[in-house]
């Protein structure tokens, strides 16, 4: 079975080169969170609730799918 690896960071990093950047501190705000549990999304260290997914895609612009990816464990 496969585990997911975040590509959030490289989402926020698009959106910077793009212009409209966002910062994590901002995500933390819009999500009523604090600024380490972002991080640890965006590290992989937890995984923010599907909901909070879509709302994240939205955000930042992109598809759910572009928020992880599938890694398999056999890699």
């Amino acid at each position: 079975m496969g585990k997911f690896m975040p590509r959030i960071k490289r989402v926020l990093l698009k959106r910077k080169e793009s212009g409209s950047p966002i910062s994590q501190t901002q995500m933390a705000e819009m999500f009523d969170v604090k600024k380490q549990q972002v991080l640890s999304w965006v590290n992989g260290h937890s995984y923010p609730r599907t909901p909070t997914l879509f709302q994240f895609a939205l955000i930042l612009g992109c598809k759910v799918e572009d928020l992880y990816e599938r890694v398999d464990a056999d890699a």
